[in-house]
């Protein structure tokens, strides 16, 4: 890319401004005393950067003395071009800083002296400013027109103070070719300035020299100059420049990414239609990520919303990740792990490993990952360290990290994105960490039912899967860019303007999800098979960030669907993903119970996760514990072994009123459960079998479940475990009614 730098911004022409005198500057070493010799030796002293270890002449045994001529003298001046200090170059060659006594002689340190750059006072108005290693060097460059600096005492002596009269300009660092043997001093001379500079200048670019020029070996710029000529070397500098890449992290994204309109406009009922006709069973998951996506576009949105869909192998997890493909929108990965965020490698440069680092190509693009699984089952300690390293990079305020090979790394400030991914169902374990670390991921499971053998026939019929989810891919491509070309500004949404109703519905939403998914171990006291179970104080979440994100989850809802107010349709996103980021269990008994009508019983709880009678009591004991349920026991008098019963909790008994069930997405028809829509399933319509979830050890395969007739109705209960408990229930109330009229005919009143 071209700079179009020009020597024209260079500022004034430096070529006749040297203080340097290489034949007579004996004079002005020290102030000559009588007997001395204008060029007479002197002791060594040696400097650092806060003066001389010795500033005087030893005592005792004499110092060998090394007769010493000045080569060279360079002024350091301030901005008004005072003279502050000054280095010495001799002859043998070496360097030394003398700073002016008052009297017309020097003191041979700079202790106490304000350190500034080289040339100063040409520096000030400059537009470009070039920065080699040492005074000549940047005297031969201001004899090419350049406005050229460098720091006093060397390679390695760059202090950050110097960055401050280079604010806003563009600078560029040519470093010496030094070898291995040194270290590559210039080399990390140029990166450490750089370093400095970024964030401070406009533009910072480390320009690099050959190391052969007309079979010349190039140590420094004023080599190359003489190499290339001066006429050659000012051309072949300003090339050098512009091919060289900026130092430091890309410049920061905008927050709303540009695109021009497709031709062909595609609204949102277009784009799902188009979903719909390939891949029913993934629409209403596609549109909730599409809700996730599109929460970048509301300019007062902070946190970063995670979103994992979650079912067995092979369900259509991938296919439909693979329907967002905007590469200015979406960035996929593979092979995922948090500590990629911001990267330690030992195998990398400290200086380079922004380059590397995930967190800043990510911000303000959602991030796709395939498959989180690896990172769930990985053992404790990588799990506990992968969650970590997740939920503080979900706060969306940047990470920092510390490591023993590169010490303290990271960001800070806005690194908002969003987060898809897939995995398959998760480990109770996991739900458990996260519970205490404090959750930030959310689930969607897809209840993507099992097909039988005429189901899989039809799939290899019609139109193949991959034409399928490309004309997914292409269509919800132009939508997002119809969006975003939409909204140019993102949007400033009107939070007051949101009605009432579906305020109250996110809240409750969000209290519910807040005790679902506490973290609480609950275990039995003895072995006798009874209800004695006990459990330790749960960890609830207060419900603020949940209700927060699920706000945005809704207000992305509308916005996708070209609305800038909340209406009850956006509701039902929120409702599957309240249900589905519990604890996978608790989730499935949560929905039988209010699909049951609000209450369950132990041979339910049973038959419905196919446990033992243990199991099923722990998972009703964790529910009453955590506050969504009240517990009952039946009358031990009564007939029969007791059951334990669980009722919703009144506070969470709307959940299975007729006005909840009513805004919650009806399953479509998907042609018997048929993931790939084709015209030869028609007809299909098997039984489903059960949704598999995460497995438990203590579950026991259970009887052959009963076959329910089909009434042809809808129900968005794909696995049939409501229709079965109503069934169950309903016959059990039959049952009592039946034995209730045979007791009072046995037992007539006195």
């Amino acid at each position: 890319m071209n700079d179009k730098e020009n020597p024209n911004d260079q500022g004034q022409n430096d070529q006749n401004d040297q203080n340097q005198n290489e034949n007579n500057q004996g004079d002005k070493d020290q102030k000559p005393q009588e007997g001395d010799a204008a060029n007479a030796p002197t002791y060594e002293t040696s400097i650092t950067d806060n003066g001389p270890m010795n500033d005087a002449a030893p005592q005792g045994d004499p110092v060998p003395q090394v007769p010493r001529n000045i080569a060279a003298t360079y002024d350091y001046n301030d901005e008004n071009g005072n003279l502050l200090f000054q280095t010495v170059r001799y002859e043998p060659k070496d360097f030394r800083q003398r700073q002016p006594d008052g009297k017309g002689g020097w003191i041979n340190h700079i202790k106490g002296v304000r350190r500034v750059l080289y040339r100063l006072p040409k520096l000030l108005d400059a537009t470009i400013v070039w920065v080699v290693e040492g005074e000549k060097d940047a005297d031969s460059m201001a004899n090419l027109g350049f406005t050229a600096t460098t720091n006093p005492l060397g390679a390695g002596m760059w202090l950050n103070e110097y960055a401050e009269p280079l604010r806003g300009k563009k600078v560029r660092i040519v470093p010496d070719n030094d070898d291995a043997e040194s270290g590559h001093a210039g080399q990390k001379h140029a990166e450490t300035v750089a370093r400095s500079l970024v964030g401070v200048v406009v533009s910072v670019k480390i320009v690099k020299l050959p190391g052969n020029v007309n079979k010349v070996n190039i140590k420094d710029v004023t080599d190359f100059i003489m190499a290339m000529g001066k006429a050659n070397a000012t051309t072949e500098l300003y090339r050098l420049s512009s091919e060289a890449e900026e130092f430091g992290p890309a410049a920061e994204p905008p927050r709303v990414a540009k695109f021009t309109a497709p031709a062909e406009p595609v609204t949102f009922a277009q784009w799902r239609e188009t979903v719909a006709s390939n891949f029913p069973v993934l629409v209403h998951p596609a549109e909730v990520c599409v809700s996730v996506i599109a929460q970048i576009l509301l300019n007062d949105v902070s946190n970063p919303f995670a979103l994992a869909l979650v079912d067995v192998p092979s369900s259509g997890k991938t296919i439909m990740l693979n329907f967002f493909g905007v590469p200015e929108l979406i960035y996929t990965t593979d092979n995922f792990t948090p500590a990629a965020f911001v990267s330690h490698a030992s195998n990398v440069k400290r200086e380079e490993l922004g380059r590397v680092d995930m967190l800043p190509r990510i911000r303000f693009k959602a991030l796709i990952v395939r498959d989180l699984a690896p990172i769930f089952g990985a053992n404790e300690d990588e799990l506990l360290k992968s969650l970590g390293i997740l939920t503080r990079t979900l706060d969306g305020e940047g990470l920092e990290t510390d490591s023993g090979v590169h010490g303290k790394r990271g960001y800070k400030g806005d690194y908002l994105f969003m987060l898809l991914a897939g995995t398959t169902p998760i480990p109770p374990r996991v739900f458990k960490i996260m519970g205490n670390l404090g959750s930030r991921l959310f689930f969607l499971a897809l209840h993507c039912p099992e097909k039988d053998d005429d189901q899989l026939i039809a799939q290899n019929r019609g139109t193949s899967r991959k034409l399928k989810e490309l004309a997914c891919k292409e269509q919800t491509g132009a939508f997002l860019r119809c969006l975003w070309a939409a909204n140019p500004n993102g949007v400033d949404w009107d939070r007051n303007g949101d009605p009432d109703d579906c305020m109250l519905f996110i809240a409750r939403c969000s209290k519910l999800l807040a005790e679902m998914r506490g973290a609480i171990n609950v275990w039995q006291v003895d072995n006798s098979g009874s209800e004695r179970l006990s459990h330790n104080v749960p960890v609830i979440e207060q419900p603020d960030r949940i209700n927060c994100l699920l706000y945005n989850l809704a207000r992305g809802h509308a916005l996708a669907c070209g609305r800038r107010k909340l209406t009850m349709e956006d509701m039902a996103p929120v409702l599957e993903v309240t249900f589905d980021s519990a604890p996978t269990i608790r989730a499935k008994v949560f929905r039988a119970l209010i699909e049951a009508g609000g209450v369950l019983k132990t041979h339910h709880v049973e038959k419905l996760l196919r446990c033992s009678k243990p199991t099923a009591l722990k998972e009703m004991e964790a529910l009453a514990v955590l506050g969504v349920v009240d517990k009952t026991s039946e009358d031990p008098h009564n007939t029969g072994r007791p059951e334990t019963e669980i009722v919703l909790s009144d506070k969470f008994a709307w959940f299975a009123s007729k006005e909840c069930q009513a805004l919650r997405w009806v399953e479509q028809e998907t042609q018997g459960g048929n993931l790939l829509s084709s015209e030869d399933a028609d007809g299909i319509g098997k039984g489903n079998l059960p949704c598999v979830t995460a497995t438990d050890p203590t579950q026991q395969p259970a009887d052959k479940e009963p076959q329910l007739p089909d009434t042809g109705k809808k129900t968005d209960d794909p696995c049939g475990f409501a229709a079965k408990l109503m069934h169950d229930l309903q016959m059990e109330e039959a049952l009592a009614k039946d034995m209730e009229s045979k007791q009072s005919t046995e037992n007539p009143p006195a």
